[in-house]
């Protein structure tokens, strides 16, 4: 399968602008416009690789950034997130769990789950996504390593990244790592390719986005506390709207021609696993993190592993249980 381009960007981008107008005024995709630009990226470049079931997306904080990305495409089998409440020990300073805003309806299930343990079998998924999660202090090799465990043969995996470009805006990386230490290591594009092709993945694909000087100047309005956008708590401001939208005809520009931008502060990233995929390939059940086993006795605030030799136990919170072994948080320089 061939990596397509991106159909038809100005009315892609047109789209995801009303949506974004109509439907998520009142999230931070609309009240930043840092996060405006980012989405309407990552909306078009995840149609690069097809939301085929079943599919598993890493690191979902509250849901709204991936049902803005996904949820007109289908649904997702499992949103996953480490744990933020306490019970683990969590590498990530973002992660809220699965408390997902109440408006996120794309997933079908949640699972509090480590992206360097994925609690399931090898070969399960035709799709695996994670959208700006492993540059939260995660071991990123393991991370890779593991999507392309649990994605099936003829599977597709993506995901998106800080780039080393914000190292060179000294200020700007200064005020990243106040608010997160972990977001300013970094690594380049080709160490994801390189390790992509050296677990055996295919057609691998790459692109930088949001052109630095663009990003950079964005970021600084996000960290300033003097910045206040024009009426930002009238969510029916014509004057910010208009704000917002004077930024579209760049990002069309870059997204006409991804593979051009080379100063770009994040990156894309997608390949696919080699084989034909089985069209009937069900949707797995959860394993445990500690033995493998699948088997789980599940109560309404516990899931005890079944295995006699590792007997493991799980708590859930809201509902949702959090596969997840208890682990020292991660001080990785890439």
């Amino acid at each position: 399968m061939n990596i397509p381009p991106i159909p038809e960007i100005s009315e892609l981008v047109g789209k995801a602008k009303e949506k974004v107008f109509s439907m998520y005024y009142q999230t931070e995709i609309y009240r930043t416009p840092f996060r405006f630009a980012l989405e309407i990226y990552h909306r078009a470049l995840f149609q690069k690789i097809p939301l085929r079931s079943p599919s598993l997306e890493l690191g979902i904080s509250n849901g709204v950034a991936s049902h803005f990305i996904f949820s007109e495409r289908g649904h997702i089998d499992f949103g996953t997130d480490m744990p933020g409440d306490g019970s683990f020990s969590t590498n990530t300073l973002e992660s809220r769990g699965v408390l997902v805003d109440k408006g996120v309806n794309h997933y079908r299930a949640y699972l509090g789950a480590d992206g360097q343990n994925i609690p399931f079998p090898d070969n399960s998924f035709a799709t695996v996504v994670c959208n700006q999660v492993m540059g939260q202090g995660m071991d990123r090799f393991k991370m890779v390593k593991e999507m392309v465990r649990v994605l099936a043969p003829g599977g597709a995996l993506a995901f998106t990244e800080n780039t080393s470009e914000v190292a060179n805006y000294p200020l700007m990386l200064q005020r990243i790592e106040r608010f997160n230490p972990f977001r300013g290591k970094t690594v380049d594009e080709d160490w994801y390719l390189d390790i992509l092709k050296e677990l055996g993945m295919e057609k691998t694909y790459s692109c930088q986005f949001m052109r630095s000087a663009f990003g950079v100047a964005l970021m600084y309005m996000l960290f300033s506390a003097k910045f206040k956008p024009p009426e930002i708590n009238h969510p029916e401001s014509p004057m910010y709207r208009m704000y917002l939208e004077s930024m579209l005809p760049g990002i069309i520009k870059e997204l006409e021609n991804p593979e051009a931008t080379k100063n770009g502060i994040h990156m894309f990233v997608c390949a696919f696993k080699p084989g034909e995929l089985d069209e009937s390939l069900p949707t797995p059940s959860p394993r445990c993190p500690s033995c493998y086993h699948t088997n789980f006795s599940k109560k309404e605030t516990s899931w005890l592993c079944m295995d006699t030799d590792c007997q493991a136990m799980y708590p859930v919170a809201k509902g949702v249980p959090l596969l997840v072994k208890p682990q020292s948080p991660l001080t990785i320089t890439r």
